[in-house]
């Protein structure tokens, strides 16, 4: 019997968020107005007043992993409070298309779209749901 070397995962595609790098990351705001996408000290900062969705510009295929930490800021900011966060990967038009249209980062224009997505809760929610695609129902997640 012989034991494997753990063997550390390649990244493949990293961001330090040295900068907010519009060729690959497009924001899709519901009140741009009163929101703004950016970077600070490494940091991406969503601040948004209600629905933002930020896609990552590169398709990934094979087998992936994609690691993220979230932090709600609740300062003294206008748009600081607790809201879920909701994460899509592996999204395609249900025409088949893999340019997705834009849309208003409203949830529910994300409705049409195929794709694997998780809810991740705020305050007194729970992260509750997990969805393989747009026509199928969502698969509640255990405490």
């Amino acid at each position: 019997m012989t034991a494997k070397a753990a063997v550390a995962p390649a990244w493949r595609v990293r961001d330090d968020f040295a900068t907010f790098d519009t060729t690959h990351w497009r924001a899709e705001i519901e009140h741009p107005r009163e929101s703004h996408v950016g970077v600070r000290d490494g940091e991406l900062i969503m601040d948004t007043q209600a629905g933002m969705t930020l896609w990552f510009g590169l398709r990934l295929t094979g087998a992936y992993r994609i690691e993220f930490e979230r932090r709600v800021l609740l300062e003294e900011g206008a748009n600081d409070r607790l809201s879920d966060m909701n994460v899509f990967w592996g999204a395609h038009e249900l025409d088949g298309s893999t340019d997705l249209r834009p849309r208003d980062g409203v949830l529910a224009s994300y409705d049409s779209l195929g794709t694997f997505y998780v809810g991740v809760g705020a305050s007194s929610s729970w992260p509750r749901s997990c969805r393989p695609s747009a026509t199928t129902a969502r698969i509640p997640l255990p405490r």
